[in-house]
């Protein structure tokens, strides 16, 4: 799920967090207990400038039924599929859009 980095707030784990490919697109955190990539954030024109990717997986709370999987092709240039509908509240309605549980 993709937010402005003001709407994105980390309340606890901070220690637990390493960076990983740092490039002037974006840097994607670790956690160094589970091993899971819980966010990353970034800057990327095709995507509506900065913003914060989240793992939805990793959020208390959120009920993933129901949601569906939208798809982008970097390769193809798809990106502009994202700025249709890019930013949503996962605790509101039936979970996140543009995702759906494996």
């Amino acid at each position: 799920m993709l937010v402005k980095p003001a709407a994105f707030r980390l309340l606890s784990g901070e220690e637990s967090l390493q960076g990983l490919r740092p490039k002037p697109e974006g840097t994607t955190q670790l956690c160094i207990v589970c091993g899971l990539t819980p966010f990353s954030r970034g800057d990327l024109p095709p995507l509506g400038g900065e913003y914060c990717s989240v793992n939805v997986r990793c959020l208390d709370g959120v009920d993933l039924s129901g949601v569906t999987v939208r798809y982008v092709d970097g390769r193809h240039d798809t990106w502009a599929l994202l700025k249709t509908a890019p930013y949503a509240n996962p605790f509101e309605g039936g979970g996140a859009p543009g995702l759906k549980p494996g």
